[in-house]
């Protein structure tokens, strides 16, 4: 992993993809609470996309902050 890499807020990226997180949920919400099909299912796509980057993403950047096996960034420590 390059030097630039390590050098982002990974508490700042977290936060942009839980924030992401929570307004797809409250769309989905407001669109089946109001029975607009298009708003409930972009943003279910949107939840989905969430997903994948969560899944993804160097550890640094996952919710809960645990390192990923082999993601090659040093200091990982599982609990």
């Amino acid at each position: 992993m390059s030097e630039d890499a390590r050098d982002h807020d990974f508490d700042e990226l977290r936060a942009l993809v839980a924030d992401l997180d929570e307004a797809a949920a409250a769309l989905r919400a407001y669109g089946e609470a109001n029975d607009i099909p298009a708003i409930e299912r972009n943003a279910k796509r949107v939840q989905g996309t969430v997903g994948t980057v969560k899944q993804n993403v160097p550890g640094g950047i996952a919710r809960d902050g645990r390192e990923r096996a082999g993601d090659g960034m040093e200091g990982s420590e599982e609990p």
